[in-house]
């Protein structure tokens, strides 16, 4: 590891990292009685003679401290050692449309500072400037219009990182893969990401594009790639200037790749073709120097370039103006609703018994799209005569409509009518492109989940990623709002969209008016005026609603929005995601549930760089719309303003997911500082390192491998490290954020036989888990009483994380850890 003395510099830098904006703010955190941190260590530290398989420290307790019986801090911050103005690498005046570091593709490489424009206004005085004669055409020769991405101040935390090297092999090279992120901290990588303040480098991991498909049609020249994706493994910060370097890159004959004549010319200090080549030339220089602060020397650079992310104000503050108007619109108090239909004792197939009651209605929430009572298609209304930078413009009331009509859904359960005791009042997020009833019909966890433990749940529509109820229930006669179902289903939207990717900002402004719908929808159900004020809440005249806290339950949609929406809220103190995920943009080709749409995109854009590029382009907007844009202010002390301090999320992935990859659950729990409960999986017969795995081989695993050899990897969890960067819970209970794994195991069971409820391993590209890996587990967890008891304890009053699973991996369908 590199070392760097600046005296008095550090002091002055870590000063102003204390004192500075919301989206660079970063609190030092107090040494954790209850966490251990056996794998935050350089690679190069010495290895303890006491596990040799958990580099550490050297001094023999495994916990990569200094052996005095201090433990180290859960999530340790990296200091900064130096400073930089805002705004430094912002694109030089005359930057062309195109950057000619890579000749392949005009945007490459992607993210890039190159295509920004300097804007005094911004946090980090810059904003995206792309250029609509430079962005991909469809198919019928349609640009994408870049307005919205423009009003960004920086890109995504968690975008793909784009290039394109012809001839690559990554292996030759040495390239991180996705199996062993922690090869990304070694001194010589040759791809490496760096932070230009802490001159750290970055978790991270490379690939080449797997899905590969023609050039688009009528260009047959058009190079077909694949793209070098570079994917983070923890989000990057907001506000921060990053700078990517690649040295070294091999071919198949592990020859050292040439770079380009231009990035060439940089890196050798000769001549250049132009003046705006020129005019470049004191950035390339600046950034050649900060790599050599950090150890990376320009001699044999392939190809470097920086970036800035966006400022945590630009991710949120959109939203945060709207929940603000309504908080002030609604004298911060419940919403004004309606009640539309109570249905005492409904037919709710095998939670009959344990659903008393129905309660349909309406809330209404100020409307911030510019479609008639925000219904799909509609976007930001924003001022018709901008004032200032477009990255500071925030969206209106509609004028017409500035209140939306929003259908709402709750129940009481059997135990909570009877007993009359206030239950523990909830919202609920239903998975994707389904509806508010997901949590009162057909999902009968939720509805044992308030029997169960006392909770009372109400859930809107996931505007945005919604279809809307369908009148197929004849004793619920307010089941279907014509109103808003008709009209408000998104489907038909987001088919549209593949094709034409400059209508993106309708999905992403529309979830975020799910978002405030969500949160205003949480007011209602624990102001004092809400609805604790209606007989339908009530039994003989005493509410069935404890008002005292607002918890968060979602799965799948409900777990990548539920982030969003917990950290936005005034009141909702915990929640529990399950099978959740961040960064669709890493999402999508992994998902299964993409299949269905991935061909109308294909054929719209069917050039394979093009795909890419949009893919790492739209990350940029979806931001404001997932886990991704929020979850560095759902890290301790980072909240957002207008919220409750001490906020905790419990991240609850399913192992092998086919529908929600599950790295990106990781992704997150370091994003957030999840410590994980240890041990998550069980082990194989191929070593691994780390206390995340069962040291012993599992004989299902073995089974497995024997059985299916083309996707089973000999060990469950591929990774050579497994879980690198997240330290294990020591204690329980466990109070704040945390991650725990489940597994229905292995598609075989111990003894050989076929397991119904296994699963192999996900693939290591970016393709999904199709037929041949076994079942599904995206359902399997929530589905478990002991889930159920595990959440129950963490969405309470001081509530914490407990261990349901005795010491080893969490597991489901009955899958025995054990060594049986």
């Amino acid at each position: 590891m590199r070392t760097t003395i600046w005296g008095g510099a550090i002091v002055l830098a870590w000063a102003l990292l204390l004192g500075g904006c919301m989206g660079d703010s970063a609190s030092p955190q107090a040494d954790s009685p209850t966490v251990t941190n056996p794998n935050e260590e350089e690679p190069d530290t010495p290895v303890d003679p006491e596990d040799p398989d958990n580099p550490g420290d050297g001094d023999g307790d495994g916990d990569g401290g200094d052996g005095g019986g201090v433990e180290s801090p859960l999530f340790p911050k990296d200091p900064v050692v130096r400073t930089e103005p805002a705004g430094t690498g912002a694109a030089p005046a005359g930057a062309e449309r195109c950057d000619p570091l890579d000749p392949a593709y005009c945007l490459f490489p992607f993210p890039n500072n190159y295509f920004t424009t300097a804007d005094t206004q911004t946090d980090t005085k810059m904003r995206v400037n792309l250029n609509a004669l430079a962005m991909p055409k469809n198919i019928a020769g349609k640009p994408i219009d870049p307005t919205d991405w423009n009003r960004n101040d920086g890109f995504s935390p968690g975008q793909p990182i784009l290039t394109r090297v012809p001839g690559l092999d990554l292996q030759k090279t040495g390239a991180v893969p996705i199996t062993n992120i922690e090869a990304s901290l070694q001194r010589n990588q040759p791809i490496v990401l760096i932070d230009t303040l802490t001159l750290k480098k970055q978790l991270i991991w490379a690939e080449l594009d797997a899905n590969i498909t023609r050039g688009r049609l009528g260009l047959p020249n058009v190079d077909p790639g694949p793209a070098l994706v570079i994917r983070v493994a923890k989000n990057l910060e907001p506000g921060r200037r990053y700078i990517v370097a690649m040295r070294n890159l091999k071919n198949s004959a592990g020859d050292t790749i040439q770079p380009n004549a231009v990035f060439k010319a940089y890196r050798d200090g000769t001549p250049l073709a132009n003046a705006a080549q020129n005019a470049r030339k004191p950035l390339m220089e600046n950034i050649f120097s900060v790599l050599g602060m950090a150890g990376v020397e320009r001699d044999n650079l392939y190809l470097a370039w920086d970036f800035t992310v966006a400022s945590g104000r630009n991710l949120t503050e959109r939203l945060i103006h709207a929940r603000d108007v309504s908080i002030e619109a609604t004298a911060a108090q419940s919403p004004n609703f309606t009640i539309d239909a109570v249905i005492e004792n409904p037919e709710n197939g095998s939670a009959s018994e344990i659903t008393a009651r129905r309660i349909r209605g309406h809330i209404d929430v100020p409307c911030f799209l510019t479609s008639p009572n925000c219904l799909s298609g509609g976007t930001y209304n924003y001022p018709l005569v901008p004032t200032g930078s477009p990255a500071t413009a925030l969206p209106q009331r509609n004028p017409l409509t500035p209140n939306a009509s929003v259908p709402f859904i709750c129940s009481i359960a059997r135990k909570n009518l009877d007993t009359g005791e206030p239950a523990r009042a909830s919202l609920y997020g239903h998975g994707l492109l389904g509806s508010r009833d997901e949590g009162n019909t057909y999902d009968l966890n939720v509805r044992v989940m308030a029997e169960r433990h006392n909770f009372l749940f109400c859930m809107v529509d996931w505007a945005g990623l919604a279809t809307g109820n369908q009148p197929d229930d004849p004793d619920d006669n307010r089941k279907y709002d014509p109103f808003w179902d008709a009209a408000g289903g998104d489907l038909a939207s987001t088919v549209l969209m593949l094709t034409d990717f400059s209508g993106f900002n309708r999905l992403t402004d529309r979830l975020q008016q799910g978002f405030l719908n969500f949160t205003m929808l949480g007011r209602a159900m624990i102001s004092e005026n809400g609805f604790c004020t209606h007989p339908a809440f009530q039994k003989e005249g005493k509410c069935l609603i404890d008002r005292s806290e607002l918890f968060y339950d979602g799965n799948s949609q409900g777990g990548i929005n539920g982030g969003p929406v917990t950290a936005i809220s005034p009141d909702i103190q915990a929640a529990t995601l399950g099978v959740p995920g961040m960064a669709y943009s890493t999402l999508l080709q992994r998902s299964v549930d993409f299949a269905p749409y991935a061909p109308a995109f294909y054929e719209a854009y069917p050039a394979s760089l093009d795909q890419q590029f949009i893919l790492s382009l739209i990350q940029m907007l979806w931001d404001r719309g997932e886990n991704n844009g929020y979850a560095w202010s759902l890290a301790p002390g980072r909240e957002l303003p207008g919220t409750r301090p001490n906020k905790r999320v419990l991240l609850i992935p399913a192992f092998a997911d086919h529908q929600v990859y599950m790295n990106t659950a990781e992704i997150m729990a370091r994003t957030i500082e999840a410590p994980l409960q240890c041990p998550a999986v069980v082990g194989g017969p191929s070593a691994q390192r780390g206390p995340a795995v069962l040291k012993q081989a599992h004989p299902a695993v073995r089974a497995e491998q024997e059985q299916f050899p083309s996707v089973s990897f000999g060990r469950r969890h591929p990774d050579d490290h497994p879980y690198f960067g997240l330290p294990c819970i020591k204690k329980y209970p466990h109070a704040g954020n945390a991650l725990t794994v489940w597994d229905s195991g292995p598609m075989t069971n111990a003894d050989g036989s076929a397991n119904p409820n296994g699963s192999a391993p996900p693939p290591l590209d970016n393709r999904p888990m199709t037929t041949g890996y076994g079942a599904d587990p995206h359902g399997h967890p929530r589905n478990e009483e002991k889930n159920m008891d595990m959440k129950s304890a963490f969405l309470k009053k001081q509530g914490a994380l407990i261990d349901v699973c005795n010491g080893l991996p969490c597991t489901s369908r009955g899958f025995n850890p054990a060594l049986k």
